[in-house]
């Protein structure tokens, strides 16, 4: 599917040729709430859980969710950050999970969403053992993405650990109604 990703042609011995996904959002309207740009979580029966939106529609065809990420700053570590509501199985046999920006990266620019990304990423490698991360960004999702991967926040470098980056409605070019936001803010 598009989702797929490839890996190296040579694997490490303690990495998967498993692909991993991860879904990041952009700017959210309250720092204090969850996103829920990638859908949210419905009460079915007793004990069961449905998603919704793009993780309910990726599951239907086959994606196993494993979790949101949910940053507390740049201390992030897996499992401890992972919120599993929703999910079965072993969230380290799962091949998608969601990125959720800790409140104080959701009133920052982009500097410290980037810094989370990169920290989500490797702990998402050390977690599913994973070699690179695919991921699917939504609006500024896709900017902070670019940052890290065009090297543009000063003392973060690319390591070379996203197979592929796919993007939803980024505005790459910009918005002319950027110029005014921080006015509305």
């Amino acid at each position: 599917g598009i989702l797929g990703c490839s890996t190296d042609a040579v694997i490490q011995a303690t990495t998967t040729s498993r692909p991993v996904t991860l879904l990041v959002h952009g700017i959210t309207w309250d720092p204090q709430q969850p996103s829920g740009v990638w859908g949210t979580v419905k009460n079915r029966a007793a004990g069961e859980h449905e998603w919704t939106g793009m993780i309910g529609h990726l599951e239907e065809q086959g994606y196993r969710f494993g979790g949101v990420v949910r940053c507390n700053g740049s201390n992030i570590k897996l499992p401890d950050c992972l919120d599993t509501t929703g999910t079965s199985g072993n969230p380290r046999s799962a091949n998608l999970f969601a990125l959720e920006f800790s409140p104080s990266a959701n009133t920052d620019g982009l500097s410290y969403k980037t810094l989370e990304l990169v920290r989500c990423l490797q702990e998402l490698q050390k977690f599913t053992g994973c070699s690179k991360v695919c991921i699917v960004a939504h609006s500024a999702g896709g900017i902070i993405a670019r940052a890290y991967l065009q090297d543009a926040v000063p003392g973060v470098e690319y390591e070379g650990d996203v197979d592929r980056l796919i993007t939803i409605s980024t505005t790459h070019l910009g918005a002319a109604i950027a110029d005014h936001f921080g006015d509305f803010l």
